[in-house]
């Protein structure tokens, strides 16, 4: 019968077996007529081939690229907790909420650079980033591009203000976010260096505590993504200053690896365009889509 199925011989079947038993240095099959039975080493020897043949039959689903194959495997994702929690949140969702069989491992980082540097070290499988990223061996999916803009309470002096200047912040105390952040990024490249800031107050990486500080009435300024703060200035809590000069813009997306090779991360990335839709999605204190992410 088992010979039958293999399409050998009985005899070539035999000489195979015979092959193993010399080669592992145990009896396998206890040939016994009417029947053949496994030894306590055949059946040990069974256990791991069943669990080879487990593993082989995992790698084809995690690989297999065929559009009516169901989609397995786990996917690392890493992400700033601001990222996750305001901005790519609803997107994952969606992701998840089609391909129940995918294991998500998400890894929370403080610093906008080591979204990148965990995927070059291949520790996650993609990364949501600021962006521009050049590293030659990332492939970058442009996502969003994000208006920051000044925050104050609304009972702050310049909260009866559309725009201010430079100078007029600097007469406030300001709430700075970490270095190496994306928002810290941003309040560099508009101040100019450490000498060009106001008086620091506070220096954090938490967005929730920003906000409680300027609701505290103490005069205190931040510069924050507008995704951030929308419903607070939607509400009335706060106002969102621009600068005189015109918007300050920051990009963001998604990097992986060029030589990556997973059907789950290739089907991710095209779940993340199609719900972004053929253009970056623009968010200005103007013009903000919610959900951010929608189909299309």
């Amino acid at each position: 019968m088992a010979a039958k199925q293999l399409q050998l011989t009985k005899s070539a079947l035999s000489h195979q077996i015979g092959t193993l038993e010399e080669e592992l240095g145990e009896l396998l099959l206890v040939r016994a007529r009417p029947r053949t039975y496994p030894t306590p080493a055949g059946l040990r020897l069974l256990t791991y081939i069943e669990r080879i043949f487990g593993e082989l039959s995992a790698i084809r689903e995690e690989f297999n690229k065929s559009p009516e194959a169901e989609l397995t495997g786990t996917l690392r994702i890493a992400g700033s907790n601001i990222s996750i929690a305001y901005l790519y949140g609803d997107l994952i969702e969606a992701f998840v909420a089609s391909n129940r069989s995918v294991n998500l491992i998400f890894h929370a980082t403080e610093r906008t650079d080591e979204s990148v540097t965990q995927v070059l070290q291949r520790s996650v499988d993609v990364g949501f980033s600021v962006l521009p990223q050049t590293h030659p061996n990332l492939i970058v999916t442009p996502m969003v591009s994000v208006e920051q803009v000044f925050v104050v309470s609304r009972t702050h002096p310049l909260a009866k203000r559309r725009s201010v200047t430079l100078d007029q912040i600097r007469e406030w105390p300001f709430v700075r976010f970490e270095e190496k952040t994306g928002q810290r990024m941003m309040s560099d490249f508009v101040f100019g260096s450490a000498n060009g800031y106001p008086q620091v107050m506070a220096e954090l990486n938490d967005v929730e505590y920003a906000k409680r500080l300027l609701r505290m009435e103490l005069g205190a300024v931040a510069l924050m993504p507008v995704f951030a703060v929308k419903r607070e200035i939607e509400e009335g809590i706060m106002q969102g200053l621009r600068l005189t000069t015109g918007r300050i813009m920051q990009d963001g997306g998604l990097v992986h690896r060029a030589d990556a090779n997973l059907r789950v991360l290739d089907v991710f990335i095209q779940e993340c365009v199609r719900l972004r839709g053929k253009k970056i999605r623009t968010l200005t204190l103007e013009h903000f889509d919610e959900p951010i992410f929608g189909a299309t």
